[in-house]
């Protein structure tokens, strides 16, 4: 099962919500600050208007005397007074009617912003809502539909939460998977030992030195399973303890091939060798088991000849590196990526049986193994046939 992936969900292209919402306010803002100016002159000019018939004639000619300079006699001054006055009320009452009108202006404009907030913001995190129930009910399928034009923010939402119910169900898928390979890679050693073992009890079987032979291989290859499968778990989840020191990878390798070339000379395979002196900090014996995998593979796969080589390279203003390379002239990697032979129990025909194809575990320890040292490995088809697999690690 791999690790989510860290990638981040791509940018999103749109205005901000704070931007969106300060861009709404100062419009509502502004548009009610014009409309309540426009109201109240509008209302006072009204109210004079329809009020300048009822004031009598005789008082109108007083004020144009006034103004040109006559001053009128006292009781056409009081009568003046409570004119204006009353025209004065009449204004006030005008004006606090442009304001009741104002006020129910606002209220609607606050509801329309609030409408608006609600399609912004409501709507897409209630669809987040709503799709995070169904996955937490199991439903990795489950996504949350994106709201057409919704503010940045929740848009990004919405985009992280797809982008993490896809990891979990490629999780999910995954698991499922690698839980129907372990059975299938139990259960032919399993039928194996439990069908010989039947067969020494009901004596079908005669109990010699080469029975018992085929019965501890049988074991030794379930430990084998359960080591990589110990092996690639504790690399997932960060838990692979590694026992560091000064090793040199040449020497390493050297002793454990000379273990090998037996072995490998039983299948038919010649074994070449260019160990360069590469020095470095590491686990020396998790680089012999990593070594020990891509032989493995080797063995099963290649024909002639297989060639390990070992350096170490300085570039120019980076850091050191150790080069791991198997080379074999096999049928070559059918994988497209060459990359996918370090997955989980893949093989390069889906039928092939643990017998004929390995566990499918073999590289996929190696990769856990290198990148738990900080590494990186690699596969590639050779121009003239065979595969070339390589670990890279910091020196």
């Amino acid at each position: 099962m791999s690790p989510p992936s860290n990638a981040t969900s791509p940018s999103l292209k749109g205005s901000g919500l704070r931007t969106r919402l300060v861009r709404t306010l100062v419009v509502m803002v502004g548009l009610t600050v014009i409309l309540g100016f426009v109201l109240v002159q509008g209302a006072v000019v009204l109210a004079s208007y329809h009020h300048l018939p009822n004031i009598p004639p005789d008082l109108l000619a007083a004020e144009k005397a006034l103004r040109a300079g006559a001053v009128p006699d006292r009781d056409t001054i009081l009568r003046m007074i409570e004119a204006g006055e009353e025209t004065s009320l009449i204004e006030d009452r005008a004006i606090l009617l442009s304001l009741g009108v104002l006020l129910v202006l606002s209220a609607l404009s606050g509801a329309a912003i609030a409408l608006h907030l609600s399609r912004l913001i409501g709507t897409p995190v209630e669809r987040v809502a709503v799709a995070a129930r169904r996955l937490a009910g199991g439903d990795f399928t489950a996504r949350a539909e994106p709201s057409p034009g919704s503010a940045q923010e929740t848009a990004q939402l919405v985009a992280d939460f797809n982008h993490m119910a896809q990891a979990l169900e490629t999780l999910d898928r995954e698991l499922n998977e690698n839980a129907a390979a372990i059975a299938h890679e139990l259960r032919t050693p399993l039928t194996i030992l439990r069908g010989r073992l039947q067969g020494l009890r009901d004596a079908v079987f005669p109990p010699t030195p080469r029975e018992f032979d085929g019965l501890i291989g049988q074991v030794e290859a379930l430990t084998r399973l359960v080591e990589d499968l110990r092996t690639v778990s504790l690399a997932t989840t960060g838990r692979l303890e590694l026992r560091r020191g000064a090793v040199d990878l040449a020497v390493e390798l050297d002793l454990l091939l000379d273990g090998m070339e037996p072995i490998l000379a039983a299948s038919g395979l010649t074994l070449e060798r260019d160990l360069r002196p590469a020095p470095l900090e590491a686990d020396g014996e998790r680089l012999r088991q990593a070594t020990l995998a891509l032989l493995e593979n080797a063995r099963q796969h290649a024909g002639g000849c297989v060639r390990v080589e070992t350096q170490w390279l300085q570039p120019i203003g980076a850091q050191a590196t150790v080069v791991l390379r198997v080379l074999d002239r096999g049928p070559g990697i059918a994988a497209d990526p060459p990359d996918l032979v370090f997955g989980r129990f893949w093989r390069a025909e889906p039928s092939r049986s643990r017998e004929s194809g390995g566990s499918g575990l073999g590289l996929a320890v190696v990769k856990a193994i290198a990148e738990a040292h900080g590494g990186t490995v690699s596969a590639a088809n050779r121009p003239d046939g065979g595969a070339v697999l390589e670990l890279r690690l910091p020196a």
